[in-house]
């Protein structure tokens, strides 16, 4: 997974947002969550290049569909910040 292809795949399909969650998920959304986390809990290298980071345990970079980053957000709560995978 890298940063560039979940952005690619969660803009195709119409979604705001994309999340890179413990190196190598996308999750899509229209919405960020509300619980954000520091920046240096997002620490798990991309899968596809190691170079960058696709978020951690339970914690999501999350990117607009067609921008940059916007920050390193929780996602350990029962409802999925994004809703989309």
């Amino acid at each position: 997974m890298t940063i560039t292809t979940c952005q690619k795949f969660c803009g195709l399909r119409g979604y705001a947002y994309s999340g890179l969650q413990n190196g190598k998920q996308c999750w899509c959304g229209q919405s960020t969550g509300v619980l954000t986390a520091s920046d240096s809990e997002c620490n798990t290298p991309c899968s596809g290049n190691s170079s960058t980071i696709c978020g951690g345990s339970w914690r999501n970079s999350v990117y607009q569909s067609y921008a940059g980053f916007q920050g390193c957000w929780n996602d350990s709560k029962p409802t999925r910040d994004f809703s989309f995978q």
